[in-house]
């Protein structure tokens, strides 16, 4: 082939070489977007497929702008000092944020951000790799929300066993009280002693028992 020949090969593998690797993007179930870092403010020179139904944004929408749109009023979180500071330093970065849709609805993103250098080392462009984590982050927070409520739960019972156990223990130990006075008065009396300490005696498994059988039922309603 003559120069003109290979130029127009060439040209033509390149052409099919990009051709194939948006395809291959488009084909992701993960959002995918490049920015130009020589350009100022990072902005977005591709997004693929999944980024636009995860977002709602067309990729038409989102050419020009910086990923912090995503963001919208909500500028306060750490992840996006963290973006930040990977970019400032030129690093890969792995965090989780909220982001808004088209329609407003909040979503959270699981962000992988990676720098692409040129031959001599200078970072030409950015790629994040995005995925919707909501799932995960709404079973989550409903998991802390269930262990929460057992452990207000487990207190509540706490609390009920030892009111109880008190209650039950305070009329047997005035019965106790009593019968060691009775004691004391018809200590003359025969017999009277032995039988005393009897009553005494069956006062006492009286509330051990009674403890248990009460406490066994509020477990069996609880």
């Amino acid at each position: 082939m003559d120069n003109m020949d290979d130029r127009d090969w060439v040209l033509m593998h390149i052409d099919g070489q990009s051709q194939l690797l948006v395809a291959a993007l488009n084909t992701s179930i993960s959002g995918i977007i490049i920015t130009d870092h020589l350009q100022e403010d990072d902005p977005i020179i591709y997004c693929n497929k999944a980024f636009e139904e995860m977002t709602g944004y067309s990729q038409a929408e989102v050419l020009g702008k910086n990923c912090r749109f995503l963001q919208r009023e909500d500028r306060e979180q750490i992840s996006r000092f963290k973006i930040q500071e990977a970019i400032a330093e030129g690093r890969n970065c792995h965090i989780e944020i909220a982001n808004y849709r088209k329609d407003g609805t909040v979503f959270f993103n699981e962000l992988y951000l990676g720098p692409v250098r040129n031959n001599l080392g200078v970072i030409t462009h950015y790629i994040g790799v995005q995925n919707d984590i909501s799932p995960r982050r709404l079973k989550e927070a409903s998991i802390q929300l269930e262990l929460s409520n057992l452990k207000k739960l487990q207190q509540q019972k706490d609390e009920f066993t030892s009111v109880a156990g008190h209650e039950l223990k305070t009329p047997i130990t005035s019965l106790n009280a009593t019968l060691q006075l009775m004691n004391q008065v018809i200590i003359s009396e025969p017999g009277a002693s032995e039988r005393l300490i009897r009553l005494s005696k069956n006062a006492e498994r009286y509330t051990g028992v009674e403890s248990e059988r009460r406490l066994g039922s509020t477990k069996h309603h609880l």
